[in-house]
């Protein structure tokens, strides 16, 4: 059965109306708050010259290096990133945890430093950055 050219129009305009009437999927969001905030992670992968993010939830005891580069859930661009913040209840604590260990983690470069904290406060969450106090002069 052979469509006339007509109706092969008005189904094509109705199939860019109903897309275009059809917001973009936002992200479920998590209903409340995390009891101790979200920590992030983020170093280097020096094979792949990229980062590597992971949150996890804060807790009581600190996490060793190990426990938080073998977490499942690793994050390798900030898209992934940026995807798994979105999911996070308004209002989170997000605790970006530098002082594990300082020869392990560290900040992106601050391009990417600061786009992340802007998405954080787009999607109101409130980031901390969390460093080592400096190492005071023995003098």
């Amino acid at each position: 059965m052979k469509l006339p050219r007509f109706s092969i129009a008005l189904i094509g305009l109705a199939f860019v109306l109903v897309s275009l009437s059809t917001p973009a999927q936002e992200p479920t969001r998590a209903a409340k708050r995390e009891m101790k905030g979200i920590k992030l992670y983020s170093w280097p992968d020096n094979s792949t010259h990229q980062w590597n993010f992971v949150l996890m939830p804060g807790t009581n005891r600190n996490k060793t290096t190990a426990e938080i580069k073998a977490s499942r859930n690793t994050l390798k661009t900030l898209e992934e990133l940026k995807t798994r913040l979105a999911t996070l209840a308004v209002g989170e604590y997000v605790f970006w945890d530098l002082r594990v260990d300082s020869q392990q983690f560290s900040l992106p470069p601050q391009e990417q430093v600061q786009q992340i904290t802007a998405y954080c406060e787009a999607r109101k969450l409130k980031l901390s950055i969390l460093n080592n106090p400096p190492k005071q002069s023995p003098l």
